[in-house]
């Protein structure tokens, strides 16, 4: 029977093999550093639960079609979150805290399920597990 191998031992094996290093402690930036970033994915995150929040009610099967007001005011926080996701991916990570705000950010705009919802072979696939593992590996939501 072969023991078990936590996902950390796993990424720490393989950096160790690929020559790289790995630090045993978080970044070592203060959150501080990120706190525009920080700032842009709360606003991010906002206006994306906005939006699914205004479309929650019409996404069972059978509701019908949601109002034109309610999907004109979805889409304007829809809208936002897209320019601010954006804005968020030119706003380089200098913190474990910014690193971790990014993850979220990426996975609040897939499904919750194995792979993001897309064929593992997909190119999505790996963005998707690469932002659980972070989260998962460093103390955060996942």
């Amino acid at each position: 029977m072969s023991a078990m191998v936590s996902r950390r031992d796993a990424l720490a094996g393989f950096v160790a093999l690929s020559g790289a290093s790995i630090p045993s402690a978080p970044a070592t930036a203060s959150p501080e550093a990120d706190r525009v970033l920080l700032d842009v994915v709360r606003r991010a995150l906002h206006e994306n639960a906005l939006s699914d929040s205004l479309m929650a009610p019409w996404q069972d099967e059978g509701a019908g079609p949601e109002p034109d007001a309610v999907w004109e005011a979805s889409h304007r926080h829809a809208e936002r979150f897209v320019r601010l996701r954006g804005e968020a991916a030119t706003i380089p990570a200098m913190s474990l805290a910014g690193l971790r705000a990014k993850a979220r950010l990426v996975l609040s705009d897939l499904p919750d399920r194995p792979y993001g919802g897309v064929d593992a072979e997909h190119s999505d696939a790996i963005v998707w597990s690469l932002c659980r593992d972070l989260l998962a590996l460093t103390g955060g939501e996942a």
